[in-house]
């Protein structure tokens, strides 16, 4: 197999070693891997682990892009702790405000890791695509690329392992632990309650979990902790921390996930209608809106939309009524609901329907 001659310098290479030589490797690399902008733990850990791959296995030079600004990774706590766990600094890696894509040799090409259509940031480099791994809804894109692997299953990590395995390649113990630990966050520890974890979820997490030994249940629980530690953060810093933008025909728009519910975002900020609306503003979008995860007492969302046109609100609330989120208008004094009705917040039932579910109906939505 390509990359496996014996003694070939990249494939000695450990995990660790390829991560602290990446900013070395900038000028020789043929392939940037980029994860979505949330820059979560999946697409994050992803990107680093199938750059790794196709580095020390293909003998192709990848580097791995957090798809973030350096200044907003530590709002990323349970990224921050499960790296460190790995021996891995924030200065050792490269994030998206250090590419200059302008500068790169002319043959570069993009591997797009847990999205499979570019963000506004990458949409000018789409002619650069060249590979997509990713387990949201299919947009349908660079049908000719390879590799092209658009599964829904719970967590792209799982496809990216799956990849290691195909290959046969060496999987070091921290690739093992990264990768098991974004399939447990990204499923809730493989939780049928959840319904985000597939067969093969849990498949790769047995392989992963045998080569690693790791307690992933404490594992998880440490990642849960640190994913909803927010002491400290205002709530412009919760909506940096976990935050996508799209942009169809003429309207921009955005969605973050927030991890709390509307009557605690209100207390972390007052004039909470305020910072919304400005931060619409500042980032110049048509609408704005907040999905919000709460896991205490139980497991509940609810969502905000932030929309000055009165009957596009009314019809973004019909057409996800017709797809099952259960949306419930919530009033009272809490938040006083603004009188033009620019801000809506709502309860939201149906608690399996995330972000995932939510993006490709709002692009079916503002297409119609």
């Amino acid at each position: 197999m390509p990359g496996q001659a014996e003694g070939t310098l990249l494939f000695m290479l450990s995990f660790r070693d390829y991560v602290a030589s990446l900013k070395e490797r900038t000028g020789t690399f043929q392939i940037l891997v980029i994860g979505n902008e949330a820059a979560d733990l999946d697409s994050t850990v992803s990107s680093l682990c199938y750059a790794y791959l196709s580095t020390t296995h293909h003998d192709i030079p990848a580097i791995p892009v957090v798809n973030c600004f350096r200044c907003d990774f530590p709002l990323r706590k349970e990224i921050s702790y499960l790296l460190l766990k790995t021996g891995i600094m924030p200065d050792d890696l490269l994030f998206i405000d250090d590419v200059l894509f302008d500068e790169f040799p002319e043959n570069f090409s993009l591997v797009l890791i847990d999205h499979n259509q570019p963000g506004l940031s990458l949409d000018p480099y789409s002619a650069k695509v060249t590979g997509i791994i990713d387990h949201h809804d299919d947009s349908g894109l660079f049908q000719t690329v390879s590799p092209r692997i658009i599964q829904q299953v719970g967590s792209t990590a799982t496809l990216v392992a799956q990849e290691f395995v195909r290959e046969r390649a060496f999987i070091d113990k921290d690739v093992a632990c990264l990768l098991l630990a974004a399939i447990l966050l990204d499923t809730l520890n493989l939780s049928q309650r959840s319904k985000k974890a597939t067969a093969a979820d849990n498949a790769m997490a047995s392989v992963l979990t045998a080569i690693c030994e790791i307690d992933g249940k404490r594992l998880f629980k440490i990642l849960q902790m640190k994913r909803h530690d927010i002491n400290g953060m205002t709530v412009v810093d919760l909506l940096r921390r976990d935050y996508k933008e799209y942009q169809i025909g003429k309207i921009r728009y955005g969605v973050a996930v927030v991890c709390l519910d509307s009557a605690s975002l209100h207390e972390r900020d007052v004039n909470i209608l305020k910072t919304l609306k400005e931060y619409q503003r500042d980032r110049n979008l048509e609408f704005l809106v907040l999905m919000l995860v709460t896991t205490q007492p139980h497991f509940r969302r609810e969502m905000i939309v932030v929309w000055d046109d009165d009957n596009a609100q009314d019809s973004l609330f019909t057409v996800l009524q017709e797809k099952g989120f259960g949306l419930s208008l919530l009033r009272g004094d809490l938040w006083k609901i603004d009188p033009n009705g620019s801000v809506r917040i709502y309860g939201q039932a149906n608690e399996a329907l995330s972000r995932k579910v939510l993006h490709p109906l709002l692009t079916a939505f503002l297409d119609t």
